[in-house]
């Protein structure tokens, strides 16, 4: 079977453009820049409240704060929530490419 070479481009720019963006925001992380850190309040608006606890709850995300009390807002950093969610997402394509596969062998 010949692959859609139209659809391997298009793949192959989704890939590369995926990985600048990635770039960027490990290179604002690297240098300690605020513009990695979003709130938590933020955080749960973008990416979803359930989402961002279940993540932290296994340790797959962290968060931290900018002053020593419990009340100060907490701060997760853009780059690893933007890895996880894009792994999680090209996982769930790879999964459902091999049912796709598996059920055409059928």
């Amino acid at each position: 079977m010949i692959p859609n070479t139209k659809e391997m481009v298009k793949s192959f720019v989704h890939d590369i453009r995926t990985g600048a963006i990635l770039g960027a925001l490990a290179l604002q992380a690297m240098q300690g820049s605020r513009a990695d850190e979003v709130s938590e309040n933020d955080a749960f608006k973008t990416y979803g409240k359930a989402w961002i606890k279940s993540r932290l709850a296994e340790g797959s995300i962290h968060f931290s704060r900018i002053g020593s009390g419990q009340k100060s807002t907490k701060y997760y950093s853009v780059f690893e929530i933007e890895t996880l969610k894009r792994a999680e997402k090209h996982l769930e394509q790879v999964y459902n490419e091999a049912l796709m596969e598996q059920k055409n062998q059928n």
